[in-house]
């Protein structure tokens, strides 16, 4: 659908297509492993998305009678690319399914505002991908502490048999 009538969806669509975009383009996309920096930036992009939702909801409700039904063209997609990172590829899945089934919902059809279902089905989706974030750094924790308790230990071992190797 490359249309709607909902003037609030145009934002929610812009930016979801945004994110997608930055999710693609972050450096952890080609690594197998989430970093920090890009998992804090990604909470804030479906932090963004949770308030921006919570905003087109709130009171009070436009009525516009004299300009709906109005149709705004929506801009092309981002295509999804084939990724090393499966958190990655799966986050940039999930927004353009929600990206989609928003376009493609009741609420995009209605002049401003959310119906209640469609407002559910967004949250479900942004509650997904904050899921796999949380998993995701507490994934990445543990490798970091495991990796450290092997380095110490590798030195414990090899630094005292250097220094008999090496007496001076």
């Amino acid at each position: 659908m490359n249309e709607v009538l909902n003037m609030d969806m145009v934002g929610l669509y812009n930016r979801l297509n945004r994110f997608i975009n930055e999710v693609q383009k972050c450096q952890s996309a080609n690594v197998s492993m989430t970093s920090a920096p890009d998992t804090t930036r990604i909470k804030s992009y479906l932090s963004t998305l949770r308030f921006l939702v919570e905003h087109i909801d709130a009171d009070p409700q436009l009525d516009l009678p004299e300009t709906n039904p109005q149709t705004y063209t929506l801009r092309e997609a981002p295509v999804l690319l084939d990724l090393e990172n499966e958190n990655c590829v799966h986050l940039a899945l999930l927004l353009s399914t929600a990206r989609d089934e928003i376009v493609m919902s009741q609420s995009a059809r209605m002049s401003t505002g959310f119906v209640i279902f469609d407002k559910t089905r967004f949250f479900s989706f942004n509650s997904k991908a904050e899921t796999i974030l949380r998993t995701t750094l507490l994934r990445l924790r543990q490798l970091i502490f495991l990796s450290l308790r092997l380095v110490r230990r590798f030195k414990a071992k090899v630094l005292p048999e250097q220094a008999l190797a090496n007496p001076k």
